[in-house]
């Protein structure tokens, strides 16, 4: 019954906080859409909390520990503030009419077809700079702030040095801007990466089985995280990019827990 329990949670993750977007973005305006994608991802995260606290995967970890305030800021100020000056920026440059890639999307596909289109070419923006972040010395200084920690949980996925959650997130929404899409397809996007952003970095217990052949699950992030295995896992979303430049690596989870991880809050 617990292996069936923990096969379910990520399908009925995406059913509960990802499908009812896509099954009702037609009959939305923008503002209801954006409260929509507001309210699910808000969700997911609340529904993330709970079964780490009733199916933690690393039972060692402690959450509720001063580090946790410390996330907090992050997840709740930190992350809010970096998405309203991007919200800011790209706005002022859709008003200043800055020449983009429009005339080349296909506007006339199903907005779903859109998102899933636009994702593939976002992630592959993200892939880059994520993989430069563990390449590049310069953009390591500030991304190893996000891997001084090897537990990930559902507060620390937002737990970044300004500069890189800024550059990574501006880059990762850009191809929106680039090609002019449509506001309804930037809230399906927004909230499938919201969304599936939070389940690549929890600490409960479930299993993926195919799932992870496409989606960047925890199962495939929790090896990312640990030293000898970060140059893995580079997508955020999608592990398309991973499987296309040999970079994805996939092992049981429950090798992690054999290693003496040091889970004293910094």
């Amino acid at each position: 019954m617990g292996r069936i329990i923990h096969h379910a949670i990520y399908p009925l993750f995406l059913l509960f906080f990802v499908v009812p977007i896509f099954l009702y973005y037609d009959r939305l305006n923008v503002t209801e859409l954006q409260q929509l994608s507001l309210i699910l991802i808000i969700g997911s995260m609340l529904a993330a909390f709970i079964l780490e606290i009733a199916l933690p995967f690393d039972r060692r970890f402690k959450m509720f520990t001063k580090q946790f305030v410390f996330d907090s800021y992050f997840t709740f100020i930190q992350l809010p503030l970096i998405s309203l000056v991007i919200d800011i920026i790209g706005t002022y440059l859709r008003t200043a009419q800055v020449p983009t890639l429009g005339f080349l999307w296909p506007h006339h596909w199903n907005p779903v077809a859109q998102t899933f289109t636009i994702l593939i070419i976002a992630e592959l923006f993200y892939y880059t700079y994520h993989y430069l972040g563990h390449k590049s010395d310069l953009i390591w200084r500030i991304h190893k702030y996000h891997h001084q920690y090897a537990t990930v949980y559902w507060n620390n996925s937002a737990t970044f040095h300004v500069l890189d959650i800024f550059l990574s997130a501006f880059l990762y929404l850009s191809p929106l801007l680039i090609f002019s899409v449509s506001p309804q397809v930037q809230y399906l996007f927004v909230t499938l990466s919201g969304v599936t952003g939070i389940l690549i970095h929890v600490n409960f217990r479930h299993s993926t089985l195919f799932i992870n052949k496409l989606f960047n699950t925890s199962e495939l992030h929790r090896w990312h995280h640990q030293s000898e295995s970060m140059y893995n896992n580079f997508g955020k979303v999608l592990c398309i990019w991973d499987w296309v430049f040999k970079t994805r690596f996939e092992k049981d989870n429950d090798e992690i827990l054999k290693v003496d991880h040091a889970h004293a809050q910094k």
